[in-house]
């Protein structure tokens, strides 16, 4: 395998590695071109919707400027054509027609025309058709009431007897509702009388649920009258209703009574009433009796009628209906009832068949059309204006017959409501009753019936158009014909983009040609599309063009004219119409002149002038217009902008511009100056070069950089990179070209990495051999004065470095040492070196060259702040040799510090041990030392810490640490409490101060009550109670102590105290019979908790006699001299010989009284020595 050389390796690196940084610079130098800088730049602010913009240069050759100017207003026109529209409007109702508006497209309508056919007016002409609707009678009340005689009434019953009364509880007016009335006609009869026994109504034959007339009474009563043969069900009563007010009358109606008959009139009569909850109108004919059967005269009639003319033309359709009751009337169809019109007869309805339907009950006839009329030719007119029409209902008798065995023989009785006569006829909008009106505007009447028209003209600019249509009529219908006048106002556009105005380009040869589109769009529904563009008179249009790219012919358009004109035969297609046209150009470079001459350098100035004009021709007005000054740095960003007014014979100074170094680059600076009116342009670029210094950096060898000296060895590949920058303001350089001598006369460049970097590799392999060698680098670039360097290459003997010792853990502002060894590549050491550190004070550190290359380097690290991980640079060199680097990294860690505690302003030493009381506080103070700068420390923190109790100090004045702690037993146990101080520093060690406090328990202040000795002399008898209370206090505070255990102890037994309230302890003994003597009483008392010690009290028991009276003891002292005497004799017994006997039992007694003890034991307690605290207690 053939091996490759390292230096062609490194040639192949280094090659790629100007590939990778040339591709780099063009993309970063492209996109920095794309981006211009505005910084430090008075622009020109303006919106591209309102006013003209400064043009930009062209990215064609043949282009000089582009840009954009103020947008051209365009109006679009569309018609919307809607016709045979059947309208209806019911009800007085409005009646919202609505029509497609493009709003989202911003169309609008101007007018809108209507053309009205066929109106048809449908109305119910009948005044109070619905009878007494006005009338609103609702019952005052409604009594719930049964009557009933069914399953039948009786035979032979006499009206006079009252089967039934309904008190009205003194009511205006009253009736009788029946769920059923059944009696038999003729011969039997259900009658109605009043409070007064008068009888106001009589009925027979069969109703269900059925409501009697309204009567004028304030008592009704029930009585029949009956033969011996047929009986029915009679009645069945469920309430009755009563009534407070007035009735209303035939002349609150619209309505005439009318009759006619040959005889006897009064047969006939008619009114109002109130029948099955209903205002109607009533009918009555009577018959002639002729009993047992009754006739009726041929033709007799009774009813109501109205007369009323109708303002309308042609009749189309009409209608007539009306409700009716019969509440009598004999089942023959030869009778009926009727409506006329005219005074002809339309409908019938006879007896028989309203019998069989019902009686007393409500019947309509529904609405009858004009064809199911019997009779409807010759009613009405052609047309129906100025006839009068009648309209009447009520019965009448067909067939004048004498009638027997029929029920209601002889009254005819029937009500009538809700009478109608619908019309359906031509009718004109104007017209009272009709008033139609859209959008609330009065229509036009034609001269024929039935047609009008309007106008309207508004701006409608919201989606639907609505036209609002009103009419007064209850029912009406028309065709409609509607055409809307649609136009979209917009603005030319920049492109297919939603930005507004108009493009420009300004060629070399100064023609200026501008270009527009327009995005035409033809709403759907909409037709005859065409469009109006307003344009500058001094354009000139040289294409159209469709969306379909086609040319199309326009109107107009010239100079001279106002606008361009698309007709409707030449609109056809939507989208984006695209057109242009040309203008003069007002600005030359022959009329453009600079103050001074180019090229200039810093503290030059010069002064640019020109004028508008073309040909001779100055625009009008042209001092109120303005000539916009660009120049541009050679970036490409804008450098200065000025904006001046001509004068009147179209000639612009403007200000002086002086060249400094910190507003220029040098470079070639091009201008631009741009004029515009409106309708008119100007505009031309050219350019002048400013010259600067320039300067070259030397960025890389990093050796080279102070001394332009760079060591290696041959063969060494050697980067070099340079900083180009522009000596009188600093700013980086790019595009010049850097060049270098090389061996052999040659010239090699430097290529650009980055803004103003340029980079280059050296071959030493090169050169011939070891040495010193002078590399001369220079630049050169448009605008700048050319700049030189030299580098020194010097290539040397390789070295080595070797760190021999060091530390890594080093405390706060202590001093480390560390020791380095340089050597030649043969291994000897190199005395004498130059030796760096990267440390800014050299009061820090010392260097010692102790021989043969060893290098002692002791270093402090006071310069250093804060704990944490820390590096030092070392660089080694010498002459002819290879530098050598060395980086040195170390953590600082916190220093060491001393603590001084003091308790109660008493320095104490660690691990000692203080007394003190529960209760008792402690005041503690401390102090922190650093070892290494022995100087106190503030910032930190102290905390007290002991089993239960934390607590931090508060740092005071003077580096002190303070606080005060009481000894409470939540916090702390009796005996000793281990304590420490901990400090702790961001920067420190944390150190700790360990002592002990032993804390003593509490005594109990012991009061036996009634002595004011401690340890009293108690007195009591033989075989009685002891009872003794005493007191126990807080020693410290004299309260109180609940809840104490308080045991006593004596010769025969022991015992618990009773606490018999907070504090007081009471004893209760009963002494053994025949005892006498003196005896030790000791109390133990102990309190549950650390806080007390257990103690212990006692008190001397006397049991003795009790005392007698004097007289008794003078006759016991002369019974006790006569038995003196008597035992006298005894005595030496009782002193000499059982003495002796005791003796000898006391000794045995002596021996085996500890066994006996144990048996007497009663009770154990186990107290603690020091504390006092009962350990054990143990009852037997």
């Amino acid at each position: 395998m053939k091996k490759v050389p390292n230096n062609v390796l490194l040639k192949k690196a280094s090659a790629l590695r100007l590939v990778s940084l040339i591709i780099i610079l063009t993309i970063f130098l492209s996109s920095s071109l794309l981006i211009p800088n505005f910084n430090n730049i008075t622009g020109i602010d303006r919106n591209y919707d309102n006013f003209s913009q400064i043009p930009s240069i062209a990215d064609t050759d043949s282009v000089l400027f582009e840009g954009n100017e103020i947008s051209l207003n365009i109006t679009d026109y569309g018609n919307l054509y809607e016709t045979d529209q059947q309208i209806d409007v019911t009800n007085q109702e409005t009646l919202n027609l609505t029509y497609y508006l493009d709003n989202v497209h911003n169309w609008e309508v101007s007018e809108v025309e209507t053309q009205i056919n066929n109106i048809q007016d449908e109305r119910d002409w009948v005044d109070n058709g619905v009878i007494g609707s006005d009338t609103e009678l609702t019952p005052t009340s409604q009594v719930s009431q049964s009557e009933d005689s069914g399953p039948s009434y009786g035979k032979n019953l006499n009206p006079n007897n009252y089967l039934a009364t309904f008190d009205g509880n003194d009511c205006d007016y009253m009736r009788i509702h029946f769920v059923l009335l059944e009696v038999e006609y003729y011969y039997d009869e259900l009658y109605i009388s009043n409070q007064d026994n008068t009888v106001l109504d009589n009925f027979a034959g069969y109703y269900t649920d059925f409501y009697t007339p309204w009567y004028s009474a304030t008592e009704l009563k029930i009585s029949m009258a009956s033969d011996t043969s047929v009986e029915l069900y009679g009645y069945s009563v469920d309430f009755f209703e009563t009534y407070n007010g007035s009735m209303f009358t035939l002349d609150s109606t619209s309505w005439n009574y009318f009759e006619d008959t040959i005889n006897d009139p009064s047969r006939l009569y008619g009114g109002t009433a109130e029948i099955g909850n209903r205002s109607a109108l009533r009918t009555v004919i009577e018959g002639i009796d002729n009993s047992p059967s009754y006739s009726y005269e041929d033709g007799d009639i009774a009813g109501f009628y109205q007369d009323f003319t109708i303002p309308r033309g042609e009749l189309i359709d009409a209608w007539v209906s009306m409700d009716y009751n019969l509440l009598r009337g004999i089942t023959t169809n030869d009778n009926y009832a009727y409506i006329k019109v005219n005074g002809e007869t339309v409908y019938t309805r006879g007896f028989r068949t309203i019998t069989n339907a019902g009686l007393g009950q409500w019947h309509s006839t529904g609405l009858i059309n004009l064809d199911l009329w019997e009779n409807s030719s010759s009613i009405f007119d052609e047309v129906l204006i100025g006839q009068s029409i009648n309209l009447s209902v009520g019965i009448e008798i067909g067939n004048g017959v004498e009638y027997t065995g029929f029920d209601h023989l002889d009254i005819q009785e029937a009500y009538f409501d809700n009478i109608q006569l619908i019309l359906k006829t031509s009718a004109n909008s104007t017209q009272s009753g009709i008033n139609l009106q859209f959008n609330n505007s009065i229509l036009n009447d034609d001269n024929t019936w039935g047609v009008s028209y309007l106008n309207l003209t508004s701006n409608w600019n919201s989606n639907p158009l609505t036209l609002t249509v009103t009419t007064n009529s209850p029912s009406l219908t028309f065709d409609l014909d509607t055409s809307l006048y649609g136009y979209h106002e917009t603005k030319s556009r920049v492109g297919q983009t939603t930005l507004e105005g108009v493009s420009y380009e300004i060629l070399e040869n100064g023609t200026i040609i501008w270009t527009f589109l327009h995005n035409f769009y033809m709403p759907s529904q909409y037709s005859d599309f065409e469009f109006t563009i307003y344009k500058p008179t001094n354009w000139n249009f040289i294409s159209v063009l469709d969306s379909t790219l086609q040319s199309r012919p326009y109107e107009y358009g010239g100079e001279g004219d106002s606008i361009l004109q698309i007709s409707k035969d030449n609109a056809l297609f939507p989208g984006w119409w695209t057109f242009k046209a040309t203008s003069p150009n007002y600005l030359s470079l022959t009329n453009t002149k600079l103050s001074n001459q180019e090229p200039f350098t810093t503290g030059d100035s010069t002064r640019i002038k020109t004028q508008v004009n073309n040909s001779n021709d100055i625009p009008g007005n042209i001092a109120s217009t303005e000539v916009n000054l660009t120049i541009y740095d050679p970036e490409g960003n804008q450098w200065y902008s000025e904006v001046n007014s001509p004068l009147s014979n179209g000639t612009v100074f403007f200000s002086e511009i002086t060249f400094s170094a910190l507003n220029t680059t040098g470079g070639q600076f091009e201008y631009i100056l741009f004029w515009s009116n409106g309708t008119a342009l100007g505009g031309l670029k050219s350019s002048f070069i400013v010259n600067h210094l320039s300067q070259l950096k030397l960025l890389k060898p990093n050796d080279a950089k102070s001394d332009l000296r760079t060591d290696g060895f041959v063969g060494d590949i050697i980067p070099v990179r340079v900083f180009l920058t522009d000596f009188e303001n600093n700013l980086t350089i790019s595009d010049a070209i850097v060049s270098y001598n090389w061996t052999g006369g040659s010239t090699l460049n430097f290529t650009e990495a980055a803004l103003g970097v340029y980079e280059a590799i050296l071959y030493t392999e090169d050169l011939a051999s070891r040495g010193l060698y002078e590399i001369a680098i220079s630049s050169s670039k448009l605008g700048f004065i050319n700049s030189n360097l030299t580098l020194k290459v010097n290539l040397g003997e390789e070295t080595g470095l070797q760190r021999l010792e060091s530390e890594y853990n080093i405390e706060l502002h202590a001093n480390s040492t560390i020791k380095f060894k340089f050597t030649d590549f043969s291994g000897d050491g190199i005395d004498g070196a130059i030796v760096n550190i990267s440390i800014s004070n050299p009061s820090h550190y010392s260097i010692d060259n102790v021989g043969n290359g060893t290098y002692d380097i002791e270093f402090s690290t006071s310069y250093i702040t804060n704990i944490g991980i820390y590096q030092l640079n070392f660089s080694f060199s010498a002459t002819g040799y290879e530098p050598q680097y060395y980086v040195y990294q170390f953590q600082i860690i916190e220093q060491s510090v001393n603590l001084s505690v003091f308790i109660n302003s008493v320095q104490i030493q660690d691990n000692s041990l203080h007394e003190v009381t529960f209760f008792d506080m402690i005041n503690v103070s401390a102090k922190a030392m650093s070892i290494i700068d022995e100087e106190d420390i503030s910032g930190g923190n102290f905390t007290w810490i002991s089993a239960s109790y934390n607590k931090d100090l508060t740092e005071l004045a003077n580096f002190w640490y303070n606080t005060s702690i009481e000894c409470l037993p939540g916090s702390f146990s009796s005996g000793i409490n281990f304590i420490y101080l901990k400090f702790e520093h961001s920067n420190y060690r944390t150190q700790t101060f360990g002592f002990e406090i032993l804390i003593d328990r509490i005594e109990f202040e012991v009061d036996i009550v009634d002595h004011e000795d401690s340890n009293p002399t108690i007195k009591a008898e033989i075989g009685g109670s002891l009872v003794l209370q005493i007191e126990l206090l807080d020693i410290e505070t004299s309260l109180p102590i609940e809840n104490a255990s308080v045991l006593y102890e004596w010769t025969y037994g022991v015992g618990e105290l009773e606490e018999i309230s907070p504090g007081t302890y009471q004893l209760t003994v009963s002494l053994p019979e025949n005892l006498q003597g003196n005896f030790i009483f000791n109390l133990i008392i102990s309190k549950e908790g650390t806080v007390y010690k257990t103690t212990q009290a006692s008190f001397l028991l006397v049991i003795g006699e009790p005392q007698f009276p004097i007289f008794i003891i003078w006759i016991i002292v002369v019974i006790s001299a006569v038995i003196i005497g008597v035992l006298g004799v005894l005595s030496l017994r009782s002193y000499v010989i059982l003495p002796r006997r005791r003796k000898r039992e006391a000794e045995l007694l002596s021996r085996t009284q500890r066994f006996k003890d144990i048996e007497n034991i009663q009770a154990i307690v186990a107290i603690h020595k020091d504390s006092g605290i009962p350990l054990y207690t143990k009852s037997y």
